[in-house]
């Protein structure tokens, strides 16, 4: 929200004519010189205090005339707050009036032969007492109400002080917590749990309390927007956060009964329904969080490969699209048989890629070899793992392999799975080309 500086001009003799056109008048007019000045926009908080300024004397415009003056001027400066109804009808606005302000220099002299007055027009806040604990949007009409020595005063000669009020909107943010592999940590660990996930935008005036409740109804649709199986934390609650004074963030502690489910994941779902701190209010549109906790979570990365390469066992297999073999040879005698120069066919995108290792094997990279990186895979669409081929495991991140020759998949943690689907991605260099693979690597421990 912002505070602006208007000049606001009603129908008078003058209502027509520009500031330079008035210079032609046989009149002089006094009016408010249209300048850049530091305070043109402006927004206050409940505390009262301005956000763009410390400053409570506020230094706006001087006061010009469009002729030089015939003779010292004065030029009266007021306040006048019924001037808010007539700007509101106007723009179509509902500002009301900011009460408790001044004008520290009321009375602005011009000298004879000069067009510009030597003081700017000046208002004090006196503290922001209007300011503090209002929380409306306000405005501040400063006019001049009259010139002396038969000046008259021009309708643009009105400035509308506009103060928004900006709230400190409380939001809250998703995040993965993953507790590790070590099963002798994870006690301590969910005795403890505690994630960063609540800020304001700004530093809170006072201790902000805000209160959360747990929606297992999201669950669903989480899982099927990300392709995971996470589950609900039944028996999980979550203590109410507190913004100190002075600070801008805050932690969510989450209070665990039972946590035998950590290797699957759970998703905690959190809601905010209340927050309560001067001038504290809930972003609408950051309101929902999603929590993941798990043991680790499954993501995929390039690089060198990861543990000890297996060694190929009579019972593995491959199938691309459902089928073993292509033409008569089977697949995994060409992408399992140690050559780097033995293919088979084109992969193509969105063709499913089957490794059967025989047996739950604990894995730690799959290596696909390619003929050249000009032939290879840039990237996978989906990467899965699997024990029994029924519940699947997708892991996330699928890096982009532009210019490997072997794309490497390292999984973020050893996993126990018997089989790995790859569904191909774009090619490497040009569809034109497609992918030739030549060999499969597994490595595990």
């Amino acid at each position: 929200m912002t505070a602006v500086m208007v000049p606001f001009t009603a129908c008078d003799d003058d209502s027509e004519l520009g500031p330079k056109d008035k210079a032609n008048y046989e009149a002089n007019f006094a009016y408010c010189l249209e300048q850049d000045n530091s305070y043109s926009t402006m927004s206050y908080r409940y505390s009262g205090n301005i956000i763009e300024t410390d400053e409570e004397i506020l230094k706006l415009v001087p006061v010009r005339l469009t002729k030089p003056a015939a003779t010292n001027i004065e030029v009266e400066i007021s306040i006048d707050p019924t001037l808010v109804d007539e700007y509101n009808a106007a723009k179509g606005t509902k500002y009301e009036a900011l009460t408790g302000a001044s004008v520290v220099n009321p009375t602005i002299k011009i000298v004879q032969g000069q067009f510009l007055s030597t003081d700017s027009i000046q208002i004090d806040l006196n503290g922001n007492s209007g300011l503090v604990e209002n929380g409306n949007d306000l405005l501040l009409p400063v006019v001049i109400e009259t010139a002396s020595n038969g000046v008259k005063v021009s309708k643009t000669s009105r400035i509308f002080l506009a103060f928004n009020y900006s709230a400190n909107v409380v939001s809250i943010e998703s995040a993965l917590y993953q507790a590790g592999a070590d099963e002798s940590l994870w006690a301590e660990k969910m005795a403890n749990l505690e994630i960063e996930a609540i800020s304001s935008i700004y530093n809170a005036d006072a201790n902000t309390t805000v209160k959360f409740e747990i929606d297992n109804s999201l669950i669903e649709a989480y899982n099927k927007a990300n392709d995971t199986e996470y589950l609900a934390w039944e028996g999980l609650s979550i203590d109410n956060a507190v913004i100190a004074a002075g600070e801008d963030v805050a932690k969510i502690r989450f209070n665990v009964s039972d946590y035998s489910q950590l290797e699957t994941g759970y998703v905690v779902p959190v809601r905010i329904y209340s927050v309560e701190g001067d001038g504290a209010i809930v972003d609408e549109d950051a309101n929902v969080a999603y929590f993941v906790i798990c043991s680790l979570a499954p993501t995929i990365s390039s690089g060198n490969p990861v543990g000890t390469k297996l060694s190929r066992d009579s019972n593995w297999d491959i199938k691309v699209n459902g089928v073993d073999t292509y033409n008569g040879r089977y697949w995994k005698d060409a992408l399992f048989d140690g050559g780097s120069y033995s293919y088979l066919n084109y992969w193509y995108p969105n063709d499913v890629v089957e490794i059967n290792l025989g047996e739950v094997k604990t894995l730690r990279t799959v290596g696909v070899q390619y003929y050249a990186w000009y032939y290879a895979v840039r990237e996978y669409v989906s990467v899965r793992t699997s024990e029994d081929g029924v519940k699947w495991t997708k892991w996330k991140n699928t890096p982009d392999y532009y210019g490997y020759g072997t794309t490497y998949i390292n999984f973020s943690y050893p996993v126990n799975a018997q089989y790995v689907e790859l569904t191909i991605g774009r090619p490497g260099y040009s569809s034109s080309y497609g992918t030739m693979a030549t060999e499969i690597h597994i490595y595990g421990e």
